[in-house]
């Protein structure tokens, strides 16, 4: 019987994650007091890179604000997104942003639904691209996007997502509670995330 287990991270990349883990408290009140000011989300929430689902009033990303998407055709418009700043990284006078939140339904007057997919998103001078759905990006890296940018989107978006589950033991308790681990065909997620899948002895 196969199965997996989460490795604690250690050196350089689990300081940064238990920092971000520390700071849970004061994070977590920013991003409940962004949430009074937005449309009413639902009460559950899905992030696009490894498919968590969470209450949305426990679990709280950064807002991105809607001028960073006003050059992203598709992604802005009153009322078509409520968008969260999963990883941030600014290299080369470039910003790389990895999108997740909720989106208009597809129905008129239909209320927000999560963004399942997300996007990974290049903003620079000439304008905004979108990349591709934000698990499909670090899966298969695209040639526009520089392997150590991956790499520290990646790092990021552990930190963040350690803040956002309060913790870097409850980011992992909710990756074992649902099974997402990510598979070896996301290296860089399993080495930022501090997860790996071995064989297990069947009982």
């Amino acid at each position: 019987m196969s199965g997996w287990f989460v490795n604690r991270p250690c050196g350089a990349v689990g300081r940064v994650l238990r920092a971000a883990a520390l700071a849970g408290a004061a994070f977590a009140s920013v991003g409940t007091a962004t949430a009074q000011a937005l449309p009413e989300l639902p009460i559950a929430g899905v992030e696009p890179v490894l498919g968590l689902r969470f209450p949305t009033g426990r679990v709280q990303f950064e807002t991105l604000p809607a001028a960073v998407l006003a050059g992203c055709a598709g992604l802005s418009g009153p009322g078509a997104r409520v968008a969260w700043d999963l990883a941030d990284v600014s290299a080369g006078g470039r910003r790389y942003v990895v999108l997740g939140g909720f989106v208009a339904g597809g129905e008129a007057g239909a209320g927000l639904e999560p963004d399942a997919r997300g996007a990974v998103l290049d903003i620079g001078p000439d304008g905004c691209r979108v990349l591709g759905p934000a698990r499909a990006v670090f899966d298969q890296r695209p040639e526009a996007l520089p392997q150590p940018v991956l790499e520290q989107l990646a790092a990021d978006l552990a930190r963040r997502y350690a803040g956002a589950f309060g913790s870097v033991d409850g980011l992992h308790a909710a990756i074992r509670r649902q099974r997402l681990i990510p598979p070896p065909s996301s290296p860089v997620l399993r080495a930022a995330l501090g997860v790996e899948e071995r064989a297990m002895p069947a009982r």
